[in-house]
């Protein structure tokens, strides 16, 4: 049944279509809950091999290597906290496929909302070129 209101109709949708609707809404709610975990999952995972990893990467152990770019910060505070990292983390080096090159990223804190630690100035924003 339609009822017209000025232009716009309105339509009255049958009690089972509304159920359809609210099931598949629910099941690809459901796949983006499932596909939002296992990138979670994914991310602790690649920050979890790269804390465990730290020290063959450089000796002051404050520098990790993830295997590739994520949204690494969360996943980092929490890791560092569980594993009670010592000293701190201050730089993640990644890989991105994006640009074909590594990239070096300054850690914020949790508490502060700021860097950790900032780079030299002359080596900010340089090209691999720049600093060699």
């Amino acid at each position: 049944m339609e009822e017209s209101c000025g232009k716009l109709k309105k339509r009255r949708l049958s009690e089972s279509f509304v159920s359809k609707l609210t099931q598949k809404m629910s099941l690809e709610k459901g796949y983006e809950m499932i596909q939002f975990a296992k990138n979670n999952f994914l991310v602790e995972t690649i920050v979890h091999l790269a804390l465990e990893a730290r020290g063959q990467i450089h000796s002051s152990k404050q520098i990790i290597l993830l295997e590739r770019k994520c949204d690494f910060q969360s996943a980092l505070w929490q890791k560092e906290k569980i594993m009670k990292i010592d000293p701190q983390i201050y730089f993640v080096i990644y890989w991105d496929p994006l640009f074909k090159g590594y990239f070096v990223s300054s850690v914020k804190s949790k508490k502060y909302n700021q860097y950790k630690k900032l780079f030299l100035k002359k080596f900010r924003g340089k090209s691999q070129q720049e600093l060699e």
